[in-house]
């Protein structure tokens, strides 16, 4: 992982996929943020699948991160039917702001603050579990 765990969430403010204005630094509860690379299709449905146990599990909620237009991403929510929104970072500002290059990572979040994260999904899916009891 690029990041590390306790840093909190620098203060960007970045569109979702429902037109409103997040301000990342200030996502509280316990959540996963997935860094999603372009075609990331097959990536999103693994969350979507799984998204009702994880919120069971204690997952406040899942928010993924792209550097698409918001357009894209409210066509890739509709399209796959995502019970989650998605974040429009088309500039760059998170990724610069946390230093994380443009591949997929999902990092979970703890009231602002990084709690844990994992350079690919299968790795993230695995440890989830254990992780939110870790955090939560």
């Amino acid at each position: 992982m690029a990041v590390s765990s306790g840093i909190a969430m620098p203060p960007v403010v970045l569109t979702a996929t429902d037109g409103c204005r997040v301000d990342v630094s200030r996502i509280d509860g316990l959540n996963v943020l997935l860094f999603l690379p372009d075609a990331a299709d097959a990536m999103v449905a693994i969350w979507r699948d799984g998204y009702v146990a994880r919120r069971k599990a204690g997952l406040d909620r899942v928010v993924g991160i792209a550097a698409s237009p918001v357009a894209d991403l409210q066509d890739m929510r509709r399209r796959l039917g995502l019970p989650f929104h998605l974040l429009s970072d088309e500039a760059g500002l998170l990724r610069h702001a946390l230093g994380i290059p443009k591949s997929p990572m999902t990092l979970i979040l703890r009231d602002g603050r990084i709690a844990g994260g994992h350079a690919s999904c299968a790795d993230a899916l695995r440890h989830l579990p254990e992780e939110i009891c870790n955090v939560a």
